[in-house]
């Protein structure tokens, strides 16, 4: 439910942001932010509807399938995400310093 409603937000959010924002044919640093951050929340819930979902038809015999979904859930997705926002920092300071020097 949590997950739901953050992606609602976001997509409300994702709207408002990009009507404000003027027209251009690149794509820029918000572009890239917004696309990242709506698509966490909506792998999260789909993984989740995938488990719910073979958790309801007994699909589990070894318990394999669904450790491996909650490992990628709970610790691949947040260290990719980490990694993400480190670059993302990184990469929006270094534009952000070489406009400020000129």
């Amino acid at each position: 439910a949590v997950n739901s409603t953050t992606l609602m937000t976001l997509a409300s959010l994702f709207i408002s942001v990009f009507n404000s924002m003027p027209e251009s044919t690149y794509i820029k640093m918000m572009d890239i932010w917004m696309i990242c951050t709506f698509m966490y929340p909506f792998v999260i819930i789909f993984i989740h509807t995938i488990l719910h979902i073979m958790n309801k038809k007994d699909k589990f015999e070894d318990g394999k399938a669904m450790a491996g979904l909650w490992f990628v859930s709970r610790t691949v997705l947040p260290i990719i995400f980490s990694m993400f926002l480190v670059t993302y920092c990184v990469i929006g300071l270094s534009i952000h310093s070489s406009n400020t020097i000129k």
